[in-house]
């Protein structure tokens, strides 16, 4: 149970990390255009083909071309390459915030430990650190989860 979860929860984030960075037009939702007049994420097709096609088949929908054999389902291997897409191209991302927006930029705000206790802060979140920093947390968490689960060790689950 606590592998489906972790994947779940990887394959959730690494769509909406991927709409955000490659800037998929949606009024309702944030896009790296709100942000950044310069970055371009990386094009990978096979980026897209895993999280739109092969995560999208798994995770998102109760579809009747769902694999049922583990040689059919998104491994390890794609899961890494994933991640390594998402934290790449977040990292160039926040190096190339407009110059307004820069010095909003703190990650310790995102923080609560950071935040002095009586502070107002402690009790929310900044809205963009913070979902940052929980989505970031949630892939490193689930390719970890990935790794023991794959190698059998269950010890940090």
């Amino acid at each position: 149970m606590d592998w489906n979860a972790y994947y779940e929860a990887f394959a959730v984030h690494a769509r909406v990390l991927l709409d955000f960075l490659e800037n998929k037009s949606d009024a309702r939702n944030f896009r790296k255009s709100d942000f950044s007049g310069t970055f371009k994420a990386e094009t990978d097709q096979e980026i897209q083909r895993i999280v739109r096609q092969e995560m999208n088949c798994q995770v998102f929908h109760f579809g009747k071309s769902r694999k049922s054999e583990p040689s059919g389902k998104v491994d390890l291997e794609k899961v890494n390459r994933v991640h390594k897409w998402v934290m790449d191209n977040f990292s160039r991302f926040l190096a190339e915030l407009d110059d307004d927006l820069k010095g909003h930029w703190d990650p310790d705000r995102a923080n609560p430990e950071k935040f002095h206790e009586n502070s107002p802060m402690r009790a929310r979140y900044c809205l963009w650190g913070n979902k940052i920093r929980l989505l970031r947390q949630a892939i490193q968490w689930a390719c970890n989860s990935i790794q023991h689960r794959q190698s059998g060790d269950r010890s940090g689950l």
